[in-house]
């Protein structure tokens, strides 16, 4: 038996080189000069496969954990800026660039670490193990082969309402994240999946990525503070909302004004400052995002984040939903 490094499905020797299940064939594809070699072997248990995804500072594979028999994604941090690949599997930093380097394998490493914390939780990418290998660090995540939000819309506009609930969703898998220190880094349309019940998953997390500049220019752009980040999570919650009703790229309060003029009904007043305010990075937490998206008569529409991670959710609910009924309000 034959096992496919591109989609990792086992099949019969017989197929040859050839995979019979995604027409991959063996030696055909050219791996990319800076990734590690199809068939290496991480930890003594993951096969990696061709990768799946290419980033300035990471690469992703699909890959095989042998110990569960399941295809699994490896993420590795990879800064193709600051380092070279030597022999097919080391990752060795350029001299100029080691400091940067080892500040963003820390932050990596350490945000991997993280969000293995948030393995029961639904809708964020489950993280099963997290390593330093070959002089670099690896994330190992649950392989899904799931359209994205991105793909699913194809550009397509929706109704305010539909994309309300969608950045609801949206906003309680990262307030989980923001709840355990770290921030996603990569909001966006094409960083949530969506299953066939509309739930969404949010993946492809880049809280450790670096601002590497072009070569010849002087020094290197460190890591962003957790709060600028939070900033930027909340900025990428804005502009996934307003891609989703108005089919166009925004990315500040002016642009949302010019898209605005042809249709002033398209968001109430307080819904257009709230992610006015977002896009142009002044909110400081998604409770305040939320908060001003809920003003002038929206709360109603809005569903509450989580308030802490886990079972308590239901109950905390509940406990709102009594509230309110009590006091009237619904």
């Amino acid at each position: 038996m034959r096992r496919c490094l591109n989609c990792m499905e086992e099949y019969p020797d017989q197929h040859g080189n050839t995979c019979p299940y995604c027409g991959f064939t063996e030696g055909e594809k050219e791996s990319q000069p800076s990734s590690l070699r199809p068939g290496s072997i991480l930890q003594r248990r993951y096969i990696v496969g061709n990768v799946i995804k290419a980033r300035e500072q990471d690469l992703t594979y699909i890959g095989w954990d042998a110990l569960f028999e399941r295809k699994v994604q490896i993420q590795e941090y990879y800064p193709k800026k600051l380092a070279e690949r030597k022999e097919g599997l080391l990752a060795k930093p350029y001299p100029d660039g080691e400091e940067s380097y080892r500040e963003g394998l820390k932050n990596f490493y350490s945000r991997s670490r993280e969000l293995l914390r948030l393995y029961q939780e639904e809708d964020i990418v489950t993280y099963f193990a997290c390593f330093e290998e070959n002089g670099t660090a690896y994330g190992v995540m649950d392989y899904q082969k799931r359209e994205t939000l991105g793909h699913r819309l194809q550009g397509r506009p929706v109704k305010p309402e539909t994309a309300m609930g969608i950045l609801q969703k949206a906003m309680a898998a990262v307030g989980k994240i923001h709840r355990i220190g770290i921030y996603h880094g990569m909001v966006g349309i094409d960083t949530f999946w969506i299953t066939s019940q509309d739930k969404l998953i949010a993946k492809d997390f880049g809280g450790w990525l670096l601002s590497v500049p072009e070569s010849g220019e002087e020094g290197l752009v460190g890591q962003i503070s957790e709060e600028a980040g939070v900033r930027e999570d909340i900025w990428g919650l804005a502009r996934m909302f307003c891609r989703l009703v108005t089919g166009r790229e925004i990315l500040n309060s002016h642009m949302l004004e010019e898209a605005l003029r042809s249709d002033r009904k398209l968001l109430g007043k307080a819904q257009a400052a709230a992610l006015g305010r977002a896009l142009d990075r002044k909110l400081q937490s998604l409770e305040q995002f939320q908060a001003e998206l809920s003003q002038g008569g929206g709360a109603k529409a809005a569903i509450p984040l989580p308030l802490v991670i886990g079972g308590a959710v239901i109950a905390a609910a509940v406990i709102i939903i009594a509230v309110l009924i009590l006091g009237g309000i619904v």
